[in-house]
């Protein structure tokens, strides 16, 4: 590893350790039950109420029977339902319920209380801006990860 990105991980490390990543049960009891694919579908629904699965699934970059799994545990546990599609009774759509929605607004306010506390360590505006127009353009240039592992096959 090279002397750059060996500084990135010890400080992404740090970061991590220092944020925490512990959610605190009673603040958050029905998000902090869930996995992270869980809740990856949840925010897309929330979203994106009309999503079909195959647009969840490349989202999520899992297959499609995996969805399926994460679905009927989250129609099961009263976060979602499925409804058949009016406009093509072969398939159908899904909805969040209000146990989905309430899950959903848990994550975004734990996600506006880390984020806050990552933008609050930076000193003023213009550290602020430098950094979000930074790790802007690291996500705009990332190639994605099956892009790469695609191209190391060949």
């Amino acid at each position: 590893m090279d002397q750059q990105t060996q500084t990135l991980n010890t400080l992404w490390h740090e970061m991590i350790d220092r944020i925490g990543t512990a959610i605190p049960e009673e603040q958050y009891p029905g998000f902090r039950q869930l996995s992270t694919l869980e809740i990856g579908v949840i925010g897309i629904l929330s979203r994106q109420p009309d999503c079909k699965m195959k647009d969840i699934s490349t989202r999520l970059h899992i297959s499609k029977s995996t969805l399926t799994s994460v679905i009927d545990r989250l129609e099961k546990a009263g976060f979602l339902r499925r409804n058949i599609n009016p406009l093509d009774r072969r398939s159908f759509t899904l909805q969040l319920c209000e146990k989905g929605e309430t899950v959903q607004q848990e994550h975004e306010t734990y996600e506006e209380m880390m984020f806050g506390r990552i933008m609050n360590a930076l000193e003023n505006k213009q550290d602020k801006e430098d950094f979000l127009r930074l790790f802007g353009k690291i996500v705009k240039n990332l190639q994605p990860l099956e892009e790469l592992l695609h191209e190391s096959r060949k």
